[in-house]
């Protein structure tokens, strides 16, 4: 009886004081969360026979990935940010597909995609670790697909987090024609949190601090993205391709193009002289690899190729990668490393190119050209 009758003087007592300081209270509503109720699908790469990339002590992306996917969907959620996860297990999404395994490969990416249709998803990211035959490469970049603004913006914003709470990282977003991103059809991303290639960066992947960093990092980015409006910038400005400006070329002069020693992830080239200025004699200094230092070698020792044919102004290439698993950025720079030295040849815009144990992340199938974005040097835009 006591309690309850202390309880009842000391609300009346608080009533009271609100009542006297009321004029001098300020009721602020807190800031809308433009992030909030915004739907992320969240894709951990690869999964059940695809193991992606590994390191030198078995460490495999798929595993990874699937941990910090996890991970980032539950500090999306804290920002009341609704999530769906491509895959919850050591799976792939296309079982069910029998025959080749470029088919079910395929599919699998296809069926990733079309996630973002059935939940209505606002973006699509795709969580992935990076690989590369030297060890000295290192740090996160973000990709999106080539010409798309808002998936620029969203690949920027996660870029700039990841330096800015992560860091010391020089990478920048860059484009990347990656078929998961091309086809979801919402601003989308890859995010590569490291090079499981460099033992040091390889060890923090699998640290749980760090890695939460990692996820912060993305998340803030995303939230960022949101704030910004990014998602609802239809008329966002488009990615301009840019034109390569390279050097002046005596006749028995070619350009060969080699993976950048710089921790930047793009390609350098070499001038180097032939006894005839062919496509046949451009084939054959890809496969000696680089002379300077500045250089590194693309494509891997386990790699060929194989010239076809000319027909006009399109070259006929056959690259076969072998046994070895190449995913991701360093497929894409193998495959470019061919068709920029090819297309730097006089007469030659276009490389139809078969690629034998691709992994099915990009579509080759198409007339390639000249891919300024990759290169580094100096370039001007149209």
């Amino acid at each position: 009886m006591r309690k309850k009758r202390s309880l009842l003087i000391g609300m009346a007592i608080l009533i009271v004081i609100l009542r006297y300081l009321g004029s001098e209270i300020e009721f602020v509503a807190n800031p809308v969360n433009k992030a909030a109720g915004k739907i992320v699908v969240i894709d951990p790469g690869h999964g059940g026979i695809d193991p992606g990339c590994s390191s030198k002590n078995g460490v495999l992306e798929k595993h990874l990935v699937l941990e910090i996917s996890k991970k980032l969907e539950k500090k999306l959620n804290s920002y009341a940010i609704y999530t769906i996860l491509t895959r919850e297990i050591d799976t792939d999404l296309a079982p069910d597909v029998k025959g080749p395994l470029i088919r079910r490969k395929r599919e699998d990416l296809n069926r990733r995609a079309a996630l973002v249709k059935k939940h209505n998803a606002d973006i699509f990211v795709s969580i992935h670790a990076n690989s590369f035959p030297e060890s000295k490469w290192s740090g996160a970049q973000t990709f999106y697909p080539p010409e798309c603004g808002r998936s620029r913006l969203l690949a920027e914003a996660i870029q700039n987090s990841l330096v800015t709470k992560v860091g010391p990282n020089t990478r920048k977003a860059k484009p990347g024609d990656f078929r998961v991103l091309r086809e979801s059809q919402v601003p989308s991303t890859m995010v590569e949190v490291g090079f499981l290639s460099n033992q040091k960066e390889a060890q923090l992947l699998q640290d749980p601090a760090y890695q939460d960093r990692l996820v912060d990092a993305i998340a803030k980015g995303i939230v960022d993205f949101f704030e910004s409006g990014g998602a609802s910038q239809v008329s966002a400005e488009r990615v301009q391709p840019e034109v390569f400006v390279g050097p002046i070329l005596k006749e028995d002069e070619v350009l060969v193009f080699f993976a950048s020693t710089e921790d930047n992830g793009l390609l350098d080239y070499e001038k180097r002289t032939v006894s005839k200025s062919d496509p046949e004699s451009v084939l054959r200094l890809l496969h000696l690899g680089p002379q300077n230092q500045r250089t590194l070698k693309a494509l891997l020792e386990t790699s060929s190729l194989t010239y076809i044919g000319k027909n006009q102004n399109r070259v006929y290439v056959t690259v076969d990668f072998g046994d070895t698993q190449i995913t991701g950025h360093l497929e894409e720079l193998a495959v470019y490393s061919v068709v920029n030295s090819l297309t730097s040849l006089s007469g030659i815009e276009e490389v139809v190119m078969e690629v034998i144990g691709s992994s099915e992340e990009f579509d080759w199938s198409k007339p390639l050209r000249f891919n300024s974005f990759l290169v580094k040097g100096k370039a001007e835009e149209y």
